[in-house]
């Protein structure tokens, strides 16, 4: 029991107050007189991010975070969208056709050639297995249409190699240098669609392509209805009278 004076009410024990110094203190104090806010001093505590880059009085200035804004889109952009496109030479370009055909196409070179060099009606392009949403056709796929006008722009010399250097190409080509001395070179008895050799080809193609003309050109003017002729029974007359 609480003891009491003599005279006074009994005396109560006084309780020890104890106080937080870790937590800030949200209220201010009013310093007599000045009307100047004091902030309880605590301990340095994160500014809240709606308030980032100001200063609480009484505490130090945080540190601005780097903002990654345009100024830096080179950091947040994806690389592959910004590394540019490398040039390729023809060298490149060439390495990379033959890779092509070969992996992806699974063709030979003569393959290649030929079927690309046959005209569209040739195909069915309606049956194609490749369908529309097939990457490759989205990336590599041509229609019947440009691929009529890669032809015709070809085959009609309008281009800056046109057929008549890639045959000239073809005919000094070095790899086709050993079939020069071929028996079979500028043949006129073998057709030129079975020799294989491009030198030998070539050559008895346009021996016998000459060959050709030169024959219906004869028996054209030979003809009966060319008038440039002469009857078997006209010849044995003026033979009889040169032997009398």
């Amino acid at each position: 029991m609480a003891s009491s004076g003599q005279n006074g009410p009994p005396n109560t024990p006084l309780r020890p107050v104890l106080f937080n110094i870790s937590t800030p203190a949200h209220v201010p104090w009013n310093t007599p007189g000045t009307g100047v806010s004091n902030y309880y001093s605590a301990p340095f505590s994160p500014t809240p991010a709606s308030h980032e880059g100001r200063a609480t009085p009484g505490t130090s200035a945080p540190v601005k975070r780097k903002y990654l804004g345009k100024e830096n889109n080179s950091l947040n952009t994806d690389p592959k969208k910004r590394r540019k496109k490398q040039a390729l030479t023809n060298s490149d370009k060439v390495q990379l056709f033959h890779g092509f055909i070969k992996t992806e196409l699974q063709w030979s070179y003569s393959e290649a050639i030929f079927y690309t060099s046959q005209a569209t009606s040739n195909f069915d392009f309606d049956s194609t297995s490749l369908s529309n949403n097939d990457p490759r056709s989205q990336k590599w796929g041509a229609s019947r249409e440009s691929i009529t006008a890669t032809l015709q722009h070809f085959y009609n010399g309008r281009t800056e190699h046109p057929p008549a250097k890639i045959l000239h190409s073809w005919f000094t080509h070095p790899y086709g240098r050993h079939e020069r001395e071929s028996v079979d070179m500028y043949s006129t008895h073998t057709p030129y669609t079975e020799l294989k050799p491009v030198r030998v080809a070539l050559s008895s193609f346009a021996m016998q392509t000459i060959l050709n003309k030169a024959v219906r050109e004869v028996e054209a003017a030979i003809a009966t209805t060319s008038g440039l002729h002469l009857s078997h029974l006209s010849i044995v007359d003026d033979a009889d009278d040169e032997s009398e």
